[in-house]
């Protein structure tokens, strides 16, 4: 609940701020109007000021309240001494909206309070990361050597936000909340967000708001836009700089888009309306610039479209045009540059042909439309003929939008002009193979494609508009509700970096349950992508970029020089580039200056890897586990290489994916994984086994073979026992780590290339782009742990005497090692499995089927079975139920069986594994109790 409270009061703060700033600068404007658009002034106010202070060497949680406080106390004066008008009836409605619109989107707040953290995607690691600094330190305060070493690495941001003068509005705004609140900007992440999408939603509701008649328009446009999924998945992802920015976009295009009569040429006017453009243009230059080129072709086309119609002056248009950009220079300063360099980084990057395929091609398919609509989620494609109708439904939805849309702009509607600007860039990304743009754009047009929809219902009978937006809810409540749940797992997510400027017990994040986060056994250090890439600035993006400047017209160029001398220090600091297994890798993980710890979900289950560790050592929270890896014995670190790194490792092939959930296995978890790991070892043993965990059984026709040929690298190569068809769960031989520079390292090779799932389309998706794979992984295979022990831990491992195949588990227990059989007891043609200790005079009972289908009904099919390596027992089965009973000839400690059958058929109903029998229960004992 509070959460949302907190949202929702940051939302009225924005809005009062807004609107009593419009009533000291008299702007003219509607009434209900500037109500609907103050939210994003407000927003405006606080950025800049936050920035200023900052900027000044302030640090945000110095002048937090004090600032906030200065600002209510401005909007109580201007309150008391201008006296408002309250629309009381229209902003009734607009605030049930946002209201609604707070708890429809943010209920798993109401759950899990602070704790909920949405998608706690990568790019949210970074601007909580960043708002830490902001919270300590100045903007433009330079970091010491020691402070980028180890002993605080939020200071890495400092390249980024100073010298490289990237935008920081999103950043200052979770730094100012989170000093308002006190709590971790990771706690008031989504409350944040919520509050500036409630700002989007009014905002887009003063954009359809024209004339008095167009409220009902504006009210139905906020409306549908409170209920669009995909606009919620905007917040959900939390892409904090994109909700607030189009919030300013579009409160831009509600300021510039009408008509300036020869009445507002008067001086005084002009520069009021003036500023406040300024005030608008400046904030959206620190926080969102990519999305000027909107506002800049957007507002240009209207103003064409009203001087080629006689209904506007051009002198005054200039007049106000010039004073704009004159108090644009003067508010924004050096961000000026940042925008315009930002926008064409951003659009050099949008508009060039993409080489490969990334995580958003499914905004290239037919389906997008259906996205866009909420009629299905991003993330799942329902059955034909289901998933035909939802794309023939909302490309007609869409062409009905677009046919309002251009008759919209014959009557001079600003949202129309924007829409179709945004159509005009999307066809050039659709057409440049974009497919990252394509769903960034998406979510750009949710306000836009709404008040399209909205003409309409503001045109209809009230009863029948209503009767439209309940039946839209109704529709597209599952998808939200798949976005919904899809924030509250924990397969997808990565850990965000914490500050490690101070003792790991204060960075303990209280009252968050352990639902949100995962990302285990990558430390801290290198859990925000643009800390890694600083090590080496003078070398990076940003540095190139401002190297093409003059220095005598580089803006910071003592502190760009600066940057340069720090990052070609720390380089030397943290070591040189390292070759190990025919992979490079830059830097390890850990040095005597490092303050930091591992960092993993408390009560998280199972993780990718090290599930065989104990993890008792730890100091935990309601949220997170912190362990110093000096507590910690055998445990494996991934690490990215030139041959692989993991789904947030940038620059590198993927070869460790997210985790996601087990079909086969109820309540687990798995991840994909491609040919090749490294990983670092925490206090390795002199020697040790690595017990890999994986199946194929789900990657597809002809692709259920196990990978042969693996080895595990150490100082030499040892094999890793892999055959037959569908899972395993083996241990290699004993292997000593190869060990560099003081740090001991084990790889595996799969010795097999990933392959994608094959691309199949039927009906209405095979319009276009039918070969475009959603799913891009490359993947060898999924695997459940990959871990490490001595050989002690080895032998102390408590063999079952008996195995259930029936009972999926089976393939998840590491003291059953096997390999060749799928999770639900199938063999493949080759397969083994270990038990207990057995001794000579004991018996081995094996129950199984073989399927009557195929070949097998007529011919049945033999098996060799062997113990130990000693060739046992050769018998026909025939279809129907069997039994085979042998005797053990000597004792042994660890009990290996293997199967061997002359044939295998495909299961029908296709699902196609090649199967040989389906194994019911194997058991050791004495005869008797056996029969028994």
């Amino acid at each position: 609940m509070f959460p949302l409270l907190l949202a929702f009061a940051l939302f009225l703060f924005f809005t009062l701020v807004g609107k009593a700033l419009l009533e000291v600068v008299r702007f003219p404007f509607p009434i209900f109007r500037s109500w609907l658009v103050a939210p994003a002034v407000g927003l405006s106010v606080v950025v800049l000021l936050t920035l200023n202070l900052n900027q000044l060497g302030v640090p945000v949680k110095n002048f937090a309240w004090w600032m906030t406080a200065a600002l209510a106390l401005g909007v109580a004066l201007v309150f008391f001494k201008r006296r408002p008008i309250f629309p009381v009836m229209q902003l009734t409605i607009s605030l049930g909206i946002a209201l609604f619109a707070t708890v429809y989107s943010g209920w798993p707040a109401l759950k899990y309070s602070f704790g909920w953290e949405g998608f706690a995607n990568h790019d949210m690691a970074n601007y909580c990361f960043s708002a830490t600094r902001f919270l300590n330190s100045g903007l433009y305060r330079i970091p010491t050597l020691e402070e980028l070493s180890g002993t605080d690495y939020t200071q890495h941001m400092w390249f980024l936000y100073g010298p490289g003068m990237f935008r920081c509005g999103s950043d200052l705004i979770l730094a100012w909340v989170s000093a308002l609140s006190k709590l971790h900007p990771w706690e008031i992440a989504m409350p944040a967000i919520i509050s500036l999408a409630l700002c989007q939603i009014w905002t887009a509701g003063a954009l359809a708001l024209v004339l008095i008649k167009d409220r009902r328009q504006a009210h139905f446009t906020m409306s549908l836009l409170s209920l669009s999924p995909f606009f919620h998945h905007g917040t959900l992802i939390q892409v904090i700089p994109q909700v607030g920015g189009l919030t300013l976009l579009l409160a831009l295009g509600t300021f510039c888009m009408g008509s300036f009569h020869e009445r507002n040429s008067k001086f005084s006017l002009a520069l009021r309306r003036s500023f406040v453009l300024a005030l608008i243009t400046s904030s959206l230059s620190i926080y969102y610039p990519e999305v000027l080129p909107f506002a800049v072709l957007s507002i240009g086309l209207f103003h064409a479209y009203s001087v080629f119609r006689n209904k506007e002056s051009v002198t005054p248009l200039l007049k106000t045009l010039f004073f704009t950009a004159i108090l644009w220079i003067l508010i924004g300063r050096q961000n000026v540059v940042t925008a315009l360099g930002t926008v064409r980084f951003a659009f050099g990057h949008s508009f060039e042909r993409i080489a490969g395929l990334t995580s958003f091609e499914a905004a290239r398919l037919p389906s997008a439309t259906a996205v866009l609509f909420g009629f299905q989620s991003f993330y799942s494609w329902p059955a034909e003929p289901y998933q035909s109708i939802l794309v023939a439904i909302s490309w007609l939805l869409f062409l009905f939008v677009l046919s309002y849309s251009l008759l919209a702009c014959l009557q001079a509607k600003p949202y129309a002009f924007l829409f179709l600007t945004m159509l005009a860039v999307g066809l050039k990304l659709f057409a440049d193979a974009s497919s990252f743009g394509l769903f960034k754009l998406g979510m750009y047009v949710q306000p836009l494609l709404m008040a399209g929809l909205a003409q309409y219902l503001a045109a209809t009978k009230i009863q029948r508009a209503v009767v439209c937006c309940v039946i839209y809810c109704m529709v597209t409540l599952p998808t939200l509700v798949d976005y919904l749940s899809r924030s509250v797992d924990t397969s997808h997510k990565a850990v965000g970096a914490l500050s490690m400027s101070k003792p790991i017990s204060d960075l303990l994040v209280p009252s968050i349950p352990a639902h949100s986060i995962t990302l285990v056994g990558v430390p801290l250090k290198f859990l925000s992508r643009e800390v890694a890439g600083y090590y080496a600035f003078e070398q990076g993006p940003i540095s190139r970029h401002l190297r093409k400047i003059p220095a005598r017209l580089r803006p910071l160029n003592s502190q760009f020089e600066q940057a340069l001398r720090l990052s070609a220090r720390l380089k030397e600091t943290v070591g040189e580039e390292k070759t190990l297994f025919g992979a490079s890798f830059k830097y390890p993980f850990f040095s005597v200056r490092d303050k930091m710890a591992l960092v993993a979900l408390k009560e998280e289950k199972y993780h990718p890897f090290n599930n065989l560790r104990d993890s008792h050592e730890t100091n935990e929270s309601n949220y997170f586990q912190f362990t110093e890896p000096w507590k910690l014995r055998n445990y494996l670190l991934f690490k990215a290489t030139s041959r692989g790194g993991n789904y947030y490792d940038f620059g590198y092939e993927t070869v460790y994916w997210q985790m996601e959930r087990d079909p086969m296995i109820p309540n687990r978890k798995m991840y994909a994984v491609g040919r090749f790991l490294l990983f670092q070892i925490l206090d390795s043993d002199p020697n040790v086994r690595m017990r890999v965990c994986l199946t194929k059984t789900i990657c597809g026709p002809n692709r259920t073979t196990l990978p042969t040929g693996v080895v595990v690298m150490g100082a030499s190569d040892v094999p890793l026992p892999l055959l037959g068809n569908g899972a395993a769960n083996v241990f290699t031989g004993p292997i000593q780590p190869k060990k560099l520079d003081g740090i001991y390292y084990l790889a595996i090779d799969f010795s097999e290339i990933g392959k994608r799932f094959p691309v199949k389309r039927a009906g209405l998706m095979r319009l276009f782009n039918a070969d475009v794979p959603v799913d891009i992984r490359q993947i060898v295979a999924f695997a459940r742990d990959i871990s490490i022990v001595n050989e002690k831990e080895y032998q102390r491992l408590d063999r079952p005497l008996s195995i259930d195949f029936s009972n999926p588990s089976f393939a998840t227990d590491a003291s059953i090692e096997f390999s060749g059989i799928y999770e639900d007891g199938w063999a493949s043609a080759h397969s083994f499995f270990t038990m207990g200790k057995s001794s000579k005079g004991q018996c081995l009972k094996l129950e199984g089927i073989l399927p009557g289908i195929k070949t097998f009904y007529s011919q049945g099919s033999a098996v060799e079975l062997s113990v130990n390596g000693r060739e046992i027992m050769s018998r026909k089965l025939n279809p129907g139920a069997f039994e085979l009973t042998c005797a053990m000839h000597e004792d042994s400690e660890i009990t290996k069986v293997q199967l061997k059958f002359k044939s295998t058929e495909n299961l029908p109903g296709g699902d196609d594994r090649p199967v040989s029998v389906k194994l019911i229960k194997c058991s050791i004992g004495h005869a008797q109790l056996l029969r028994d």
